[in-house]
């Protein structure tokens, strides 16, 4: 049972983490162009994205799997967005600067995936009937 907390607290810390730093970036220095650019804000839809998964999974760990993946595909698609959009031609901006702020990110809320898959795993095992 402790196992199981612990990589459930785990992700959560790693998925709070990220997503701080991200609000951070966002309101400081622009994560997509310059503070304050509008583009910014389809990362709202992340958060939202994210949420909305949390809850329909009730914040159990194979919920949160599922809503930490779904954070991941936002944010590719926001990366796809902004680059249909042009936001790499901008001169603060460039595709590897973009591809790659986004990239970690991603992997941040792909570690904290992993995290709750294995805190579903272990509650798996934990509630198997022995035989």
């Amino acid at each position: 049972m402790r196992t199981r907390t612990s990589f459930y607290l785990l992700g959560w810390g790693l998925a709070g983490f990220a997503s701080l730093m991200l609000v951070w970036a966002m309101g400081a220095l622009g994560v997509l162009a310059v503070e304050g650019d509008p583009a910014d804000r389809m990362y709202f839809g992340v958060f939202a994205i994210g949420a909305t998964a949390a809850l329909l999974g009730r914040f159990r760990a194979a919920g949160m799997v599922r809503a930490a993946l779904a954070m991941v595909f936002a944010i590719g698609g926001v990366t796809v967005i902004a680059l249909a959009l042009g936001m790499h031609n901008s001169p603060i901006s460039s595709v590897a600067e973009i591809v790659g702020v986004n990239a970690m990110f991603a992997a941040m809320y792909g570690g904290a995936a992993w995290l709750f898959a294995q805190a579903a795993r272990v509650e798996r095992l934990a509630d198997a009937p022995l035989a």
